[in-house]
């Protein structure tokens, strides 16, 4: 009898829990892995900005946003994706003409400009020392083009776009992202100005290999976070 009573007992409060929804739990018609769709994109466009018709050809540049041959054609972009301050932006696409050597990139850092990450097709993303530098490095005979790392390649494309898996994040109006800088550069400035935007800061890693803060934003302010020039890329956590 005993036996019988804690039985029932499970039972009814199993059927309780289930009818009110475990803590965690998905809500009602909501299924894990559902994307909850949040446009952060100005004017109705969004990435992929640009696509060649051949992406594989060796004059195009694979950025996670676009791609594109930049002596064919530069992506359209609207005033907010573009740096648009009257100040120095440090960052630059650097492109050469072909395979990089040694002495490309011993005559790069000659020019006033350090290269940071490497692209495909033969492209970094370089810091330059100086507004004096970007005319010396155009005019390397080895430098096919340079131009602005703009604030629209540094988002990712899924960025209000990926899948959920926790109705905790499905119902936070908030987007919970990862927001790297360039090696070399300081999370301070990006600190203050998250919390500036009003967002919160929930993790900091600064390692000599990754720097980078994971933070909660309102969507509406990730434009402005990628105007921060020591942004090297957003990300949104899954």
């Amino acid at each position: 009898m005993k036996r019988a009573r804690v039985v029932c007992f499970s039972l009814i409060w199993l059927s309780l829990l289930f009818s009110a929804g475990m803590p965690g739990m998905a809500a009602e018609g909501w299924v894990p892995g559902e994307i909850r769709a949040v446009s952060i994109w100005p004017n109705d466009i969004e990435p992929p900005f640009a696509v060649p018709a051949d992406p594989a050809s060796p004059g195009v540049i694979q950025l996670v946003s676009a791609s594109f041959d930049p002596l064919v054609a530069v992506p359209e972009l609207p005033s907010s994706l573009r740096w648009t301050s009257p100040e120095f932006n440090p960052f630059q696409l650097v492109q050469f003409s072909g395979p990089i050597s040694e002495q490309d990139i011993g005559r790069l850092r000659d020019a006033g400009a350090e290269p940071l990450v490497y692209l495909a097709h033969f492209t970094f993303i370089c810091r330059l020392h100086s507004s004096v530098a970007i005319n010396s490095v155009r005019d390397l005979l080895c430098v096919r083009w340079i131009g602005s790392f703009e604030p629209a390649y540094r988002i990712d494309p899924l960025v209000g776009q990926t899948p959920l898996t926790r109705h905790s994040r499905i119902i936070d109006p908030m987007l919970h992202l990862t927001v790297t800088v360039f090696p070399g550069e300081s999370l301070d400035p990006l600190e203050a100005k998250v919390i500036g935007l009003g967002g919160e800061i929930t993790d900091r890693v600064n390692t000599a290999e990754r720097r980078s803060l994971r933070i909660r934003l309102e969507p509406g302010a990730v434009i402005e976070l990628a105007h921060c020039e020591e942004v090297y890329r957003i990300e949104e956590e899954g």
